[in-house]
C-alpha cells in the first residue's frame, strides 16, 4: 500500500496535444501601417462594439490579407474591451491586381456589416419582419 497518492506515477497524466499560436509577426518591408482596425461603436449602452481587423502581408507575387471580426466584452459598468478569444482569423492570398484586392476588401466589410445588422436585429426585433 502506498503512503501518498501524490507520489504515485499512475496519478499523473501526460499531455501530448499542442496548439500552435502566433504571438507576433515581423515584416521586412517598410509599410505606412501595420494593419487596419475598424470599430463599429454602439451608441446605446446595450449594444456591444464589433471590430474588423485587416493585416496585409506582402510577398513578391501576392498580398496576404489576414482578416478577423472581433467581439467586445464588458469591462466595468460602461467600458468595453476586445475579446481576443472571439477572433477567428481567415486569410486570403491575392495576386497584385487592384481588382482582386478591392474584392477582398468589399467581402470583409460585407461580412462584418451582416454580422452587425444581425446583432441589431437580435436586440431590436422589428414587427412584421419575421417570415
Amino acid at each position: 500500500m502506498q503512503s501518498s497518492l501524490l507520489t504515485s506515477e499512475d496519478d499523473y497524466k501526460t499531455v501530448t496535444k499542442y496548439r500552435k499560436e502566433i504571438n507576433c509577426f515581423s515584416n521586412t518591408l517598410e509599410m505606412p501601417y501595420i494593419g487596419l482596425n475598424v470599430v463599429f461603436k454602439g451608441l446605446l449602452p446595450n449594444l456591444m462594439n464589433v471590430s474588423l481587423c485587416v493585416v496585409p502581408v506582402l510577398s513578391r507575387t501576392s498580398v496576404f490579407f489576414f482578416i478577423s471580426k472581433i467581439d467586445y466584452k464588458r469591462s466595468g459598468w460602461d467600458d468595453q474591451v476586445m475579446d481576443s478569444f472571439s477572433a477567428k482569423w481567415e486569410y486570403y492570398e491575392v495576386p497584385y491586381e487592384m481588382a482582386a484586392i478591392d474584392e477582398v476588401e468589399r467581402n470583409a466589410f460585407r461580412e462584418v456589416e451582416v454580422y452587425v445588422i444581425d446583432l441589431l436585429k437580435s436586440k431590436f426585433p422589428v414587427k412584421g419582419s419575421e417570415k
